[in-house]
């Protein structure tokens, strides 16, 4: 079973630290650049069993008022799937969550995860005797503490869990070993596994958690540059 976990960043597609200045019209508003992103985007996924993307736009004027989540699921063809609007920022953008699959979703979870700046969250489903875990944590370690506490108090006594997503921190941050220790997690991301920024990673703020029966699954950072972010592959045999 092969999953892949995407920060798309709402097909903005920076591909240099100058794109953030440069393309800063690209947060207002569409353009046929974007929508040249997102069609790369949904031809890149297609192979995917289960595909976690943050970092997408589902219906702001900046994707032409319309879900990055529906063109996705019309272009890769995947036959199933979940949204989650975390923050709405008035026309201009309605940030969130999504999980598309090939095997049906069940058991579907939509939480909103804490934080002194709401519109972080975590989408929770079973598929294929897994549960499924997507998430987009906040910027800063007190938040994210809050926010991974919350997260373990939801998993409690859940098998066979993939976590993926953009955790906004190292691998080695003590709040991300200490919420994989106490909720029985295997970390397999690790400070080699840099996906941030696509162009020239730095950093490994994308991360892949499993159940300790799991933790024989692979990983790989893809180079990929639709976004500021590189998707990370995870193989299960």
């Amino acid at each position: 079973m092969k999953l892949l976990s995407y920060n798309i960043q709402a097909g903005i597609g920076c591909k240099n630290y100058r794109d953030y200045v440069t393309s800063l019209h690209r947060q207002f508003f569409n353009s046929k650049q974007k929508e040249k992103t997102l069609d790369r985007i949904g031809n890149y996924i297609i192979p995917y069993d289960v595909v976690c993307l943050q970092e997408i736009d589902l219906g702001g004027r900046r994707s032409g008022f319309i879900s990055q989540y529906n063109e996705l699921m019309e272009i890769s063809r995947h036959q199933f799937g979940v949204e989650q609007l975390n923050r709405t920022v008035g026309m201009t953008s309605h940030h969130g969550n999504a999980i598309l699959s090939r095997h049906p979703l069940s058991e579907i979870e939509d939480h909103k995860l804490p934080g002194r700046v709401g519109g972080r969250g975590m989408l929770v489903c079973e598929c294929a005797n897994f549960t499924i875990v997507n998430t987009h944590l906040s910027i800063g370690g007190e938040a994210q503490r809050l926010q991974f506490d919350y997260m373990r108090s939801v998993l409690k006594d859940r098998k066979n869990i993939v976590l993926m997503g953009d955790l906004n921190c190292n691998s080695r941050a003590s709040q991300l070993v200490e919420f994989a220790e106490e909720a029985g997690l295997h970390l397999l991301t690790n400070p080699a596994t840099k996906s941030f920024p696509s162009w020239k990673p730095r950093r490994a703020l994308d991360h892949v958690l499993v159940s300790q029966n799991l933790s024989q699954g692979v990983i790989r950072v893809k180079d990929v540059r639709y976004s500021d972010h590189r998707p990370i592959e995870l193989t299960i045999r």
